[in-house]
């Protein structure tokens, strides 16, 4: 949906091109006979889904995320707070906030991912738009996370096939997996039903690394919009203003 080059109008089994029959003579045996011919039919389909994603990204993030906190007994800001506002500032927390949001526009879930390199916290967007499947896993509250995952596909480190991957937080350790061998595992159903240490002996997946990532909690910022992409009650819509632009621009043809 959010490409128009895979909309619905695209195909012809939803809106279906025009099969011309004729009737012409063999030139060798002079009996008539019949010639199908196919007239494919004008699609016209357009980025709406695109455009409202981006314009409710923009409504929610296009200003700076403005904080305001008193010390109430002290009627001033507190040193941790102001030095909170510096870092969000520094490490271009608004960029990465509305890449994510865009992100969950889209595809209906994102993540921000929380980590230490050379001693500074960086970050970086988890999303299926960039092939990433996210499973987080709550504790009984509902809303705290305990441990998240994300499986993903790359070259491995010879670069001469693709090997699937698993990335782990939970609330001390930083792992990472890799596929060995053909057989394919639904890895994350029996991670989140084992206990956590029965993850470490999973037959066909090894552990790569295993460090610890430096947070106090699981490190990442985890959203998910159960109604689906931005443009869901949208959908129906756009689809039969596509369909009506297009008969439109075959009755100009004829």
């Amino acid at each position: 949906e959010y490409y128009p080059s895979s909309h619905k109008i695209n195909d012809p089994h939803f809106y279906p091109d025009i099969y011309i029959m004729e009737t012409v003579e063999n030139p060798e045996t002079g009996e008539p006979e019949r010639k199908y011919y196919c007239k494919h039919v004008p699609r016209k389909a357009y980025a709406f889904q695109q455009i409202i994603a981006t314009k409710r990204t923009m409504h929610l993030v296009g200003n700076d995320i403005q904080f305001e906190h008193v010390d109430e007994a002290e009627d001033k800001i507190s040193p941790a707070f102001e030095e909170y506002r510096k870092g969000w500032s520094q490490k271009s927390m608004d960029i990465a906030v509305g890449g994510a949001i865009y992100s969950s526009m889209v595809v209906a879930d994102a993540a921000l991912a929380f980590y230490m390199e050379e001693g500074e916290v960086k970050t970086r967007i988890l999303s299926f738009m960039d092939g990433d499947i996210l499973y987080p896993h709550f504790k009984r509250d509902g809303k705290t996370l305990e441990l998240f995952v994300r499986c993903f596909s790359t070259y491995d480190d010879e670069g001469d096939e693709m090997a699937n991957y698993m990335e782990i937080w939970d609330e001390k350790t930083y792992y990472v997996f890799r596929r060995k061998g053909k057989k394919q595992l639904n890895v994350v159903q029996n991670f989140i039903r084992s206990a956590k240490l029965a993850l470490f002996n999973l037959e066909d997946y090894e552990c790569i690394e295993n460090t610890p990532h430096g947070f106090g909690r699981v490190p990442v910022a985890y959203h998910r919009r159960n109604d689906g992409p931005a443009w869901i009650f949208s959908q129906d819509t756009i689809e039969a203003y596509e369909m009506a632009k297009s008969q439109m621009a075959q009755n100009n043809e004829e």
